[in-house]
């Protein structure tokens, strides 16, 4: 018994060994892509992350996305005047369907339980018939919409926010989802995308609770600083991160004292 109370009791500081030693290493990712995000110009910046597991790509991704938007991807001069997103997106929000309307198929409704990160999940539909569908043609959806959750727009594995597809079509927006529509011509959606997964809009937002929902309005998205750079700017932009984003998966491994350096290059 006091053999085996030993070995558990070594057992245990080698736990929290472990647990010290991934902690660190969590702090070192974060430390690495605070000072890779804060550098003034982060062009062909490696940064080193100790452990394969110690930062989830979302995490780098929205770091990528939110270097593009403050223009250290490609600068861009915006005019000095303090803007919102008010001024240039107004939203659509979506209908209350009434629940006896539902039918086991028809037209589906995208609802927020149908918002995943970058596309729209149909394992759990809700339909309504043709006749219905068609007096509520106001809310239908296109390909290439903007769909974005009100309710539990953040949760553990980043935002829900969506883009239309063909495949999505026919389907019609449901309450507490809402869609932004560009004032003018001179905003590219695509752009706006990037800006709501990066941390210039993630870490902006507050949740507060609706019916004990974390829930957001899109009168608070719309009071949001929001700086809009020139069209030609916004398309070199989304062109720049989709270069850069399939990069993830270029990754160097480096066994140092045991452990492994995973680093990520970026030419940018």
């Amino acid at each position: 018994m006091a053999k085996v109370d030993e070995l558990m009791a070594l057992c245990d500081r080698l736990e929290a060994q472990q647990q010290e030693r991934e902690e660190q290493a969590s702090k070192l990712a974060r430390a690495s892509l605070a000072r890779f995000a804060d550098a003034p110009s982060p062009a062909n910046l490696p940064f080193l992350f100790h452990s394969s597991f110690s930062i989830h790509p979302s995490d780098l991704r929205k770091s990528i996305l939110t270097l593009a938007v403050q223009g250290k991807l490609v600068p861009f001069d915006p005019d000095g005047a303090e803007q919102t997103v008010g001024d240039h997106i107004e939203f659509q929000n979506g209908y209350a369907f009434k629940s006896e309307w539902f039918k086991p198929s028809g037209i589906p409704l995208c609802r927020n339980a149908n918002v995943s990160h970058g596309v729209l999940d149909w394992r759990d539909p809700v339909f309504v018939d043709d006749k219905v569908a068609k007096e509520f043609e106001r809310f239908a959806l296109s390909e290439g919409d903007i769909v974005l959750s009100l309710d539990r727009p953040l949760i553990t594995t980043g935002l829900k926010v969506a883009r239309v597809t063909k495949a999505d079509l026919p389907c019609l927006l449901l309450q507490r989802v809402a869609k932004p529509v560009p004032k003018h011509d001179q905003l590219d959606l695509s752009y706006f995308l990037l800006w709501l997964n990066s941390s210039e809009f993630v870490d902006s937002i507050d949740p507060g609770r609706s019916n004990g929902v974390p829930h957001i309005s899109t009168r608070q998205v719309q009071r949001l600083s929001f700086v809009l750079p020139p069209l030609a700017e916004q398309r070199r932009i989304v062109a720049k991160v989709e270069q850069l984003l399939p990069g993830l998966a270029s990754i160097k491994r480096t066994e140092k004292s045991g452990s492994t350096l995973v680093a990520f290059e970026f030419e940018i």
